[in-house]
């Protein structure tokens, strides 16, 4: 159920040891995230249930979370073994709910699942827990830039502890509370946030082929000296991508 905000237009993100509020606009209602969704822990699984040939179902795992949100195919495996739970689907939210260092680098972090690497379904490990929506009245990819925030991170760093690996109490994390802008504007933040992302990562995969560019030319220079024509060449390549 959504809730109004109060008369001091502050809502608080329950966390211990400590609370943070925030202001949200008029317009805006608030609900905590176990409310508006189910955490659904995924898989448990033996290694002989996993491999890297293809073979199976994709499987989402700690190492496909980057750093504070996002997916990353460094971390891709595959499930071969036996599950009566129910697979997941591509554009599902996923969060971490483990972490095996005690820094808190993606512990209650985000991902959204990428298409599918081949026909088989989508499992999770047990260590993810997918966030299945209860209501039309959030956008999917608005909770996703939610988690992603470092005021929700530090609240679901709060209710992790650990010796030394990282578990997130989901009964807590239930307690975080998410502000609900009507679902139009929810939909204008998450498409905003997402040219942005796009954008970050046309740029990162620029500085990637030019570093290699570089190891290419530094190679070239030095064993053969500067050739006009190629200097000419390597210029015009790097007054082009500015532009770009």
């Amino acid at each position: 159920k959504m809730k109004s905000k109060n008369n001091s237009n502050t809502q608080t993100i329950c966390s211990y040891p400590r609370f943070i509020s925030f202001k949200i606009p008029d317009d805006w209602k608030y609900s905590s995230l176990g409310k508006i969704t189910d955490l659904i822990r995924g898989i448990s699984y033996k290694t002989s249930d996993i491999n890297r040939d293809g073979k199976g179902s994709f499987f989402v795992n700690l190492n496909c979370f980057k750093e504070e949100g996002g997916f990353i195919d460094k971390g891709i495996i595959f499930f071969n073994g036996i599950t009566k739970k129910n697979p997941v689907n591509s554009d599902d939210l996923l969060i971490a709910i483990t972490e095996v260092t005690l820094k808190g680098r993606i512990i209650g972090y985000p991902l959204i699942i990428p298409s599918p690497y081949n026909s088989n379904p989508i499992f999770n490990s047990m260590d993810t827990a997918y966030l299945k929506l209860k209501t039309s009245d959030f956008d999917r990819k608005f909770i996703y830039y939610f988690l992603c925030t470092e005021l929700c991170h530090n609240s679901m760093f709060s209710f992790s502890a650990g010796s030394t690996v990282l578990h997130l109490n989901i009964k807590s994390a239930k307690k975080i509370i998410v502000p609900c802008p009507p679902i139009h504007e929810q939909e204008k933040i998450s498409d905003l946030l997402s040219k942005i992302d796009e954008l970050l990562e046309n740029i990162a995969n620029t500085i990637e082929n030019f570093k290699k560019l570089k190891i290419g030319m530094v190679q070239k220079l030095l064993i053969k000296g500067i050739r006009k024509t190629k200097l000419i060449e390597k210029e015009w390549l790097f007054k082009k991508s500015i532009k770009i």
